[in-house]
C-alpha cells in the first residue's frame, strides 16, 4: 500500500523505510555470495515490477544488475532516452543464462523494443 502513496508523507515515509530493508538484505546476499567465492556465478537482478506505484507504470523501472557476467558492463547508469520496458533487459540477459532461442518477450506495453540498452559488452 506504501507504493500507493498518492504524495502522501508518511506514505512516502514508510516505502523509504521498507526500500532500506530490503537493500539491506541485498547487500547481505551480495556480501555472502562473494565470501563464500560465489559472485562470479551469479547473476544478480534487483529493483521493481514498476517505476511509479501511483500509476502503475512499468516502463524505465530501475534495476541493479551485479554478480557475473565477463560479458556485461558494470559500473554504468544507463538512462533511456524514451520509454523502456524491463523486457529489453532481459533479453538482454537471456544469452548470459544459455537462452538463446528468444526472439521477444513480454506482451502488450511490456513487450520488448527489440533495441540494446547497452549492458552487455
Amino acid at each position: 500500500a506504501s507504493a500507493h502513496h498518492g504524495g502522501s508523507a508518511g506514505a512516502i515515509a514508510r516505502l523509504k523505510s521498507v526500500n532500506r530493508v530490503q537493500t539491506g538484505l541485498l547487500a547481505d546476499l551480495l556480501t555472502k555470495l562473494r565470501t563464500a567465492n560465489l559472485l562470479n556465478e551469479t547473476l544478480v537482478v534487483y529493483g521493481s515490477d514498476m517505476s511509479d506505484g501511483n500509476i502503475h507504470l512499468s516502463e524505465n523501472i530501475p534495476m541493479l544488475v551485479c554478480g557475473a557476467g565477463a560479458d556485461l558492463r558494470f559500473g554504468q547508469d544507463i538512462v533511456p532516452t524514451a520509454r523502456r520496458p524491463l523486457s529489453d533487459l532481459y533479453m538482454e540477459l537471456f544469452p548470459l543464462l544459455g537462452v538463446t532461442s528468444m526472439t521477444s518477450f513480454g506482451s502488450g506495453v511490456c513487450r520488448n523494443t527489440g533495441q540494446a540498452l547497452g549492458i552487455r559488452v
